[in-house]
C-alpha cells in the first residue's frame, strides 16, 4: 500500500491509500492504532458502503467527491456490521480516528488536498 499526504485545512496527515479491490475490501479492519488512516479511491462514482466488522478502532468517515470535497461524515463505532453508506455516488472516502477527524475541522464542505494528483490512480 502507498502512503501519500493529505492537506486538512492547515494539518498535512499522512494516510495509505487503498486502490486494489483486496485493499479496499481489508481497509482497517484488524488494526488498532490510533494513527491509522486510509484513503478509498473507488473504482467509479458510486454510493459506496463502510462497516466496522473486525475493526477495534472508532473511525470516522468522510464522504468526499473526486476532487477532495467533502459531501458528509459520519462516526462509525468498533466491531459494528451497520453499514455507513455515501448520501450521494462518491469516488473517495476518506477514514481516520474518531478524534483526529474532529480536531482536523473535516465536515461537509471543507476540501481535502492530495500531496498528488488521483487523475493517474
Amino acid at each position: 500500500m502507498h502512503t501519500l499526504w493529505l492537506k486538512i485545512n492547515r494539518l498535512l496527515i499522512p494516510v495509505e491509500l487503498a486502490t486494489t479491490p483486496a485493499e479496499i475490501t481489508r481497509g482497517l479492519m484488524g488494526r488498532a492504532e490510533d494513527s491509522a488512516r486510509m484513503l478509498f479511491v473507488f473504482p467509479r462514482a458510486e454510493r459506496h458502503g463502510m462497516w466496522m466488522q473486525n475493526t477495534p478502532t472508532a473511525l470516522s468517515v468522510a464522504w468526499l467527491r473526486a476532487d477532495g470535497l467533502v459531501i458528509s461524515t459520519e462516526e462509525m463505532e468498533p466491531f459494528t456490521t451497520v453499514v455507513h453508506r455515501a448520501p450521494e455516488p462518491v469516488r473517495l472516502a476518506l477514514e481516520l480516528p474518531k478524534g483526529l477527524s474532529r480536531s482536523a475541522g473535516i465536515k461537509p464542505g471543507v476540501r481535502l488536498v492530495l500531496a498528488s494528483s488521483l487523475a493517474s490512480v
